[in-house]
């Protein structure tokens, strides 16, 4: 997350609860009550709300029609599949459904790493809030479709690097054999683009996209 989110982000740090882990130099934090409560398993493919505009300040309830809900299906179709293929199947069935919702909530032009590129509150940009926020609730559906055959859907998450407070959140899937959490996060992309998977352990230490930082050192 770009460090023109932090005046935001720490107006919620008294919100969050620190728990009892620390990796590096990052601390894991529960998201704000702002990010969990509007977490629900209750939402089905044709109404859920999706959240943007920073910190869930906007949402929009969005229905999945029958068609696109067939597409992310055919996705986790092919039997001859390992937990690996599994993940890549997350990533792309979560580009889907960022694509689908963005069309009905205004949000198809958001950007990846929105802080970088100037944020006004109301314009369809998400943060990485709004982002974990709508990724955990993608990733329920899916769940509850019955498509996740290797992974169990976790709470979302948040690092705070001790340099600079800057702080990111993401929605958490877990492998089921052997127990590793991953973090599957969209914030880095434009709408509609594959999400990342990577271990939680790494992504906490401040994994950032590889083709991102090869941008950044340019």
């Amino acid at each position: 997350m770009d460090s023109a989110k932090i005046g935001t982000m720490a107006r919620s740090l008294p919100a969050t609860v620190l728990a009892m882990a620390l990796t590096g130099c990052s601390l894991i934090l529960a998201p704000p009550p702002s990010v969990t409560d509007r977490i629900s398993d209750g939402f089905t493919p044709d109404k859920l709300v999706y959240c943007f505009g920073n910190d869930c300040a906007r949402q929009a309830t969005i229905a999945v029609q029958p068609n696109d809900w067939q597409a992310v299906r055919a996705l986790f179709a092919d039997p001859d599949t390992d937990f690996k293929r599994e993940q890549q199947n997350i990533r792309a069935a979560i580009g889907l459904l960022e694509q689908f919702a963005g069309a009905q909530a205004g949000t198809s032009k958001d950007r990846g790493g929105t802080m970088e590129f100037g944020y006004d509150l109301g314009s369809p940009q998400l943060d990485c809030y709004d982002e974990a926020i709508n990724v955990s609730n993608f990733l329920g559906l899916l769940e509850r479709d019955g498509l996740l055959r290797y992974h169990r859907v976790e709470a979302p998450v948040q690092r705070a690097f001790i340099a600079g407070d800057i702080i990111h959140a993401t929605g958490v899937i877990r492998e089921i054999a052997s127990g590793r959490r991953y973090a599957v996060d969209s914030s880095y992309f434009d709408n509609g683009e594959d999400a990342s998977i990577v271990l939680l352990d790494a992504w906490l230490a401040g994994w950032d996209p590889p083709e991102l930082t090869a941008a950044v050192s340019d």
